[in-house]
């Protein structure tokens, strides 16, 4: 799993740490395009969890240079990163860019991919 998903935890309280991403994303050159509260979309059908929440993130450029060289790319966007409370820990997640590169057989995106994942992982490094 490590292979796929870089994750942290944090000593931050779970709110704490989704404003931490969301104030963290632009100065990293994304902007947040949507915030998912999970926690609250299941709670409405009844169902109970710790609390959850999805936070789509979006760079333009990037977005149209992976779009340029691959049409499937679209299928992972935006960059999806996750912040939920599992045992009384606040954890920070995402998937790693260059794992998904599996799924296409275009070396020519590794760069590209590793670029991205550099700069997810300095932002969620910089929201603990």
């Amino acid at each position: 799993m490590n292979d796929f998903v870089y994750q942290v935890t944090t000593g931050k309280s779970f709110d704490e740490a989704v404003e931490a991403v969301q104030a963290q994303t632009p100065a990293h050159g994304f902007r947040v395009l949507y915030t998912h509260d999970t926690q609250a979309t299941l709670a409405e059908k009844g169902f109970v969890r710790e609390p959850l929440k999805i936070i789509e993130v979006c760079n333009a450029e990037f977005a149209h240079k992976a779009l340029q060289q691959e049409g499937l790319v679209s299928l992972m966007m935006p960059c999806r990163m996750s912040v939920y409370t599992e045992g009384g820990k606040t954890i920070i997640n995402t998937l790693r860019p260059t794992a998904l590169l599996q799924m296409f057989q275009k070396p020519e995106l590794r760069e590209f991919a590793e670029k991205v994942e550099r700069i997810l992982i300095e932002l969620i490094d910089s929201s603990k």
